[in-house]
């Protein structure tokens, strides 16, 4: 929308499932860098993302909670085409360990259409 000041953005993600074999899982919101298809991804072909992280959400070690992050510049910056919008990519801080992990509803799941991601944005047109 022309001239609007984004004042937050939430990206709410369900977290229905947790593997915590030891310590925590710690995960990042990464922005992607390249194009890609829906239907295509598999892990061989995934797309570029940025190497820092733009958020660190609070995953939690209980299941069907929604976990929220704070992307307020991120989504600024798609609305003044300062970013290319690619879409957003969660994983975990360290890909090296196999002992934890998190699993999140994604757009794709039918059975209950009330736990797709969220993306909420407050904003005003002065």
């Amino acid at each position: 929308m022309t001239g609007a000041v984004i004042t937050e953005a939430r990206l709410k993600l369900y977290q229905d499932a947790i593997l915590l074999q030891t310590g925590n899982f710690n995960g990042g919101l990464y922005a992607v860098t390249s194009n890609w298809e829906e239907d295509e991804i598999i892990w061989n072909n995934q797309p570029t993302s940025s190497s820092e992280s733009i958020a660190l959400p609070t995953i939690y070690d209980t299941i069907g909670t929604w976990v929220t992050c704070h992307i307020e510049d991120f989504v600024k910056g798609w609305l003044e085409d300062s970013i290319t919008n690619y879409g957003l990519l969660l994983k975990s801080i360290d890909e090296s360990s196999e002992d934890s992990g998190a699993r999140f509803i994604s757009s794709v799941y039918v059975t209950d259409m009330t736990k797709h991601p969220i993306l909420e944005i407050d904003y005003y047109v002065p």
